[in-house]
């Protein structure tokens, strides 16, 4: 794939640790990880999960400038990527992927002001 066909493409991050509260901190996290320059990630959303039977971590929508190495070298047809953290977060693992299968949480609203939801269900 060309380098501008994936640097059009919407990735979903999932497992990103819980601690993370701004769109920012989660750019940086995924520039550090990947061994990106600053501002060559763009996050566009970020939730909590909505699996209550797993550990509790967020979500992202991202979009690449650069390409990660790790996406460049990849097959064309791979949809599915593993992101291993930095030292500093020894044994966990970020998965970024753009098949988007099963639910995606874009953002977080208090119970409160919680009048609807929103489901778009693709290919029905």
């Amino acid at each position: 794939m060309s380098t501008s066909s994936w640097t059009d493409k919407v990735f979903r991050l999932r497992r990103l640790p819980d601690h993370i509260s701004s769109l920012e901190e989660a750019a940086r996290l995924l520039e550090q990880t990947l061994g990106l320059q600053p501002n060559d990630v763009t996050v566009y959303s970020l939730a909590k999960t909505s699996n209550p039977w797993q550990p509790m971590y967020k979500e992202a929508t991202v979009q690449f400038k650069s390409i990660p190495v790790i996406i460049g070298h990849s097959e064309v047809s791979r949809t599915e990527w593993e992101v291993h953290f930095p030292a500093s977060l020894p044994g966990e693992t970020m998965i970024l992927d753009t098949h988007f299968r099963g639910m995606t949480v874009l953002n977080d609203v208090e119970t409160g002001n919680h009048g609807a939801e929103y489901v778009a269900l693709h290919y029905l």
